[in-house]
């Protein structure tokens, strides 16, 4: 893996974001806990669907894993993105560890019968609790840690 795809830092405001798309998100890491970013999209993995990036974060022992996708409107592929990355193995993940995934959309709405459909199947099929978010967002740290 080349360097440029993987870091570790405990900087207090980690941004995620894509070329050719308006969404990102900011991750607010108040405690200045250390993190593991991974960019996916086109550096881990560069064929097939796959999220654009992924966090670890460890506080004390305790390690979360946090998949993020940035997309447009269609939330569903979005998912499948995320799900697809989880299954990939090109992350370390225990089961005994959390597991979340954001997804942060132009769409409007984001609470809809079809988010929450998502939601439920992404906890019973991949045990990772699914957040959506709009545009720009901020999300503290805490939400996954």
């Amino acid at each position: 893996m080349c360097v440029k795809c993987h870091g570790k830092s405990n900087n207090r405001k980690i941004v995620l974001s894509d070329k050719g798309t308006s969404t990102q998100l900011t991750v607010d890491n108040e405690e200045a806990l250390e993190t593991t970013h991974k960019l996916i999209d086109g550096c881990v993995i560069t064929t097939g669907e796959r999220c654009d990036h992924y966090l670890k974060i460890t506080k004390d022992n305790n390690v979360t894993h946090l998949f993020v996708e940035l997309k447009g409107s269609d939330v569903e592929k979005a998912a499948k993105q995320i799900i697809t990355t989880i299954k990939s193995g090109c992350v370390d993940l225990n089961n005994t560890e959390k597991k979340f995934a954001a997804i942060v959309s132009t769409r409007n709405p984001l609470n809809s019968t079809e988010t929450a459909k998502i939601k439920k199947r992404m906890l019973s099929q991949e045990k990772t609790s699914l957040h959506f978010y709009k545009m720009k967002a901020h999300e503290k740290i805490s939400k996954f840690s």
